[in-house]
């Protein structure tokens, strides 16, 4: 996964808590950044998942529609993203995943 030429990037790999459709708590390390259309690019490092967590954030990316998300340094940020699309996934070793995802205006729709 690669981060588009154009993105300018504003917070890089920050700790965070983050939560998915109201009810998914998670602890990450989040990049966010801004991209040449405007959206904003939002990546989250998962960290500290166990076998049902994990089974739990695939199962989120397979919805392949826009999530509810809030997050602390977004709300403290006071950035306008309330949903994210998640446009790529990786795995890694030891439980850890990551998600690269769009957002936008709140107004707008980012199904894929």
């Amino acid at each position: 996964m690669t981060i588009e030429r154009d993105t300018i990037i504003t917070h890089e790999h920050v700790p965070d808590q983050i939560v998915i459709e109201d009810t998914y708590k998670y602890s990450t390390y989040i990049t966010i950044g801004l991209t040449n259309g405007g959206d904003f690019y939002v990546k989250l490092d998962f960290i500290d998942l166990d076998l049902n967590t994990i089974s739990e954030v695939a199962n989120l990316y397979k919805l392949k529609k826009a999530l509810k998300f809030h997050s602390n340094l977004i709300e403290r940020e006071g950035y306008k993203i309330t949903h994210i699309v998640v446009t790529g996934m990786q795995t890694h070793s030891n439980y850890d995943m990551t998600w690269e995802c769009l957002s936008d205006d709140p107004g707008f729709s980012l199904i894929i």
